[in-house]
């Protein structure tokens, strides 16, 4: 097994925190509803040519590496497409999910509050076409909104609750964190699990274990 490097990552809260939303621009409501809500589809290896990822994963261009667990397997998008991070579905049959992204600050958020503040306002809002609207779940409530660390960075922790179609509550759980670049407007990391609340508490280990193991490394030349 890979050793945890860090113990930052905090236990599972059930209380419930208020959260201050700021608006973007409709374009870019779509843009990060593509970002942020398809990228869990594009690591089904039966239907897309993927890479599989196993022992350490390391990603040159958005300079990070995380040490991956023993038996786990993770899938990555092969070339040409964009690599950005990897994906596993844990339990296909009950749309639980694990992925890690590193995308360019394409909205151009200013500060990290900014970007979890709109993190969760797309999944909260009403108006706004995301995956939890789209498959007519209810009762959304942030249980969890703290700031945190990813390895060296500061960051937001954040869980979302919900009800699907089905009267299933889901959690999902992001840590996200905002590095500065310039000339560039940096780059967005998270790590993302979503899950029936009911197997948190199983897939927990494995997100705590990926974001402890998460290492940022220098931009290239």
């Amino acid at each position: 097994m890979v050793a945890l490097r860090k113990l930052s990552a905090p236990q599972l809260s059930a209380d419930p925190l208020g959260v201050c939303v700021k608006k973007k621009i409709m374009d870019s409501k779509f843009l990060y509803i593509i970002m942020m809500t398809a990228i869990p589809f594009l690591w089904n290896s039966q239907e897309l040519n993927t890479i599989k990822v196993v022992g350490e994963y390391s990603n040159y261009d958005y300079a990070y590496k995380i040490h991956l667990p023993e038996g786990f397997v993770g899938f990555r998008s092969s070339a040409p497409n964009p690599n950005h991070g990897f994906g596993s579905y844990l339990d296909k049959a009950h749309s639980a999910y694990l992925w890690v992204d590193a995308s360019y600050n394409a909205l151009e958020w200013q500060s990290l509050e900014e970007a979890i503040d709109s993190t969760i306002a797309f999944l909260k809002d009403e108006s706004n076409p995301t995956f939890l609207k789209d498959d007519s779940n209810s009762d959304i409530i942030v249980l969890l909104r703290e700031p945190s660390r990813l390895d060296s960075l500061s960051a937001y922790h954040s869980i979302v609750r919900y009800k699907n179609k089905n009267g299933v509550f889901y959690l999902e759980e992001t840590i996200l964190a905002l590095r500065r670049q310039p000339p560039e407007d940096g780059i967005v990391y998270s790590i993302n699990l979503r899950a029936p609340e009911s197997m948190m508490p199983k897939y927990k280990i494995l997100f705590n274990t990926l974001w402890n193991n998460f290492i940022l490394q220098r931009f290239p030349e």
